[in-house]
């Protein structure tokens, strides 16, 4: 055991040399405001909410929708404390959050005491838990979250009993082990609370709501949690510099986004301020990064352990929160088009309101977000025909990384052509250990880039950070080069040029230097089209829906298309348990060469042919 001294000190040294670059006043309570509700909203907030239900339709249906949920969680089985993987309880802490967010916003809205009386069993049944799971520490701060959302929005409901009895059990079962974490940073707890990643701000967040949520009944308790969740917290939230990509992709995005929304918002609405949390540089730029990852077709560019989501199933409610407080239009109003898709207490209360959509400033077609090395490139916006590419570089030591340095998605005429596979299951053995790139979901044979020389072991450097060279909107087309040297070490360069034409076809160029070795380098595009190629291999015809793509290979000319189903390489290991790629093929080209070489794909949609296109160098793009 550490002992107390030698933890302060340890806790000194983290905060030191964090990139903290707030520094957050002894006693953080100080401007506290002691009415509640305080936690997301106030008691404004929620009259404001009544008003627009009177003059907005679609947030009169997500109310009702809203209530019809928390009617449905009051017949609902009470919570019980299960590890269905015998690790996390995240699904029952997420059920306990969502339960009580609606029985709580239903209350707000109608004040009838069925909601508060449901509430409260459901908060007695997880109170009494024997914990909230602290080795998986998300748990305990997820349900942390829900018993501070109910101590709050139903603060008018309970007894003086029953409010003790919820702070006690936010401070023994959330509290108290987090601090123990935040006194001990070499513990397993003092790592999660002080990720750089999503676990820090939802680990955090979680824990600073619990505390604002307790801070007039318990100051003491409160205040010493809120000020470690408070210096936590900034690391992580630097990593949206400079232009609020994130690296983790587009789910844990979302899922951080969550939880430092929630925390932003009740400092404010508990304390005035949140001492300069939002204006980290980055964040307000955040609600770009699910924007511009968006498809035409409604998938989202699923790099990393995130996958592909459709936006019709898909609502981020904080991103909309964001977007307002940030004044960003475009993405508030893409919020909103989500929000009745997917009706949640939290997508109602921070539901954007509806704008003139002339006054909205029309986006830019090409997008960068530099640190993460991800770019978006799409011929116009507001077309489901549209052409669209997702393009990265990036850092293969990014938490939930992939070895995807390269890999892109493709849309046009409607259609999704190139797919990202997304995660394989958690679970699986070593999935975040020595294993994990044994699983072709997470290789670069499962991804929509190139392989080098192919063998046994990781088939992209593990330690690389490619950059995107170039990211620009010419006129007549979008252009993104990646220079992906880094990740193939038996390569003595490598680059990648994606090329898109007004009218949606894609130039894919490889530039690539052995060094005067023989090489053997695969290009790969995963695609739920049925493909057929040509009798001379030169071309191939992607079939879809009943939508056709066009495949050329321009260069070199002695290669050939080919079919391969998506599954590891022989070559490849092929541990069991993984997912069938079920629906999905693998367009391939193959080329053995000495030196250099070049490899350029032309994909165009039926109707969209040009004359073939010179083969120009990167350089000169």
């Amino acid at each position: 055991m550490i002992l107390p001294l030698i933890a302060s000190l340890l806790l000194a040294v983290s905060v030191i040399t964090d990139p903290s670059p707030i520094e957050i006043p002894a006693d953080p309570l100080a401007t506290l405001r002691t009415q509640h509700p305080r936690i997301m909203a106030n008691v404004d907030d929620f009259a404001r909410l009544k008003e627009t239900l009177k003059t907005d339709p679609q947030a009169s249906k997500m109310a009702q929708a809203v209530i019809r949920q928390a009617d449905a969680s009051l017949n609902k089985p009470l919570p019980m404390h299960i590890l269905p993987d015998g690790k996390r309880l995240l699904s029952i802490s997420r059920d306990v959050k969502n339960r009580i967010q609606a029985l709580g916003l239903a209350w707000q809205l109608t004040g009838d005491k069925k909601y508060p009386d449901g509430a409260w069993r459901i908060l007695q049944a997880a109170g009494n838990f024997p914990d909230w799971n602290p080795p998986h520490f998300l748990d305990t701060a997820e349900m942390t979250r829900a018993f501070a959302v109910g101590l709050d929005w139903m603060n008018e409901a309970w007894t003086p009993d029953q409010k003790e009895q919820i702070c006690q059990w936010i401070i023994k079962r959330g509290l108290d082990p987090a601090m123990a974490g935040y006194k001990d940073p070499a513990s397993k707890n003092g790592h999660q609370l002080r990720a750089r990643h999503n676990w820090g701000q939802v680990c955090d967040g979680g824990i600073g709501m619990g505390a604002l949520a307790i801070a007039d009944m318990h100051p003491d308790e409160a205040r010493e949690a809120l000020r470690f969740a408070l210096q936590c917290i900034q690391p992580s939230l630097s990593h949206y510099a400079p232009d609020g990509g994130w690296a983790e992709g587009y789910g844990y995005y979302g899922y951080a986004m969550e939880y430092t929304t929630g925390f932003l918002s009740s400092l404010d609405r508990s304390l005035g301020t949140d001492f300069g949390l939002s204006k980290i540089p980055g964040f307000t730029f955040s609600p770009d990064f699910p924007t511009y990852l968006e498809g035409p077709c409604g998938n989202y560019f699923g790099f990393a352990d995130c996958g592909e989501r459709e936006h019709k199933v898909s609502s981020l409610p904080w991103a909309g929160w964001a977007a307002m407080q940030f004044q960003n239009a475009a993405s508030a109003q893409n919020q909103r088009k989500k929000a009745e898709s997917y009706p949640d207490a939290i997508g109602l209360l921070w539901l954007p309101p509806a704008m003139d959509q002339s006054k909205i400033s029309s986006s830019s077609r090409v997008k960068q977000f530099s640190k993460i090395g991800c770019a978006t490139l799409r011929t116009k916006w507001g077309d489901t025909n549209a052409g669209f590419v997702g393009f990265k570089a990036g850092d293969n030591k990014v938490n939930h990384s992939h070895l995807d340095i390269g890999s892109f998605v493709y849309d046009v005429e409607g259609q999704h052509w190139a797919v990202d596979l997304g995660a394989d299951n958690y679970n699986l053995p070593d999935y975040f250990g020595k294993k994990r790139w044994d699983y072709y979901r997470l290789r670069a044979e499962g991804n929509n880039t190139l392989v080098a020389n192919p063998g046994p072991a990781p088939d992209q450097s593990t330690m690389a950070n490619c950059p995107l060279t170039l990211c620009t909107d010419r006129g007549d087309a979008g252009l993104a080069i990646g220079d992906l040297s880094a990740a193939y070490p038996s390569l003595t360069s490598a680059k990648r040029g994606m090329l898109l034409a007004n009218n949606g076809s894609l130039r894919i160029q490889d530039e690539l230097d052995s060094g005067g070795k023989e090489a053997t380098i695969f290009w790969f595009m995963h695609t739920p089209a049925k493909i057929e190629i040509s009798q001379d291999g030169q071309s191939a015809t992607l079939l879809q829906k009943g939508k056709t793509l066009r495949a050329y290979l321009i260069s070199p000319t002695n290669a050939r298309f080919e079919n391969m189903e998506a599954v590891p390489l022989p070559t490849s290991p092929n541990p069991p348990g993984q997912m069938v790629n079920k629906g999905v093929t693998k367009l391939v080209v193959r080329s053995d060469f000495k030196n250099k070489e070049t490899i350029v794909v032309d994909l165009t949609p039926e109707g969209g042919e040009l004359a073939p296109l010179s083969v120009t160098p990167l350089s000169a793009w």
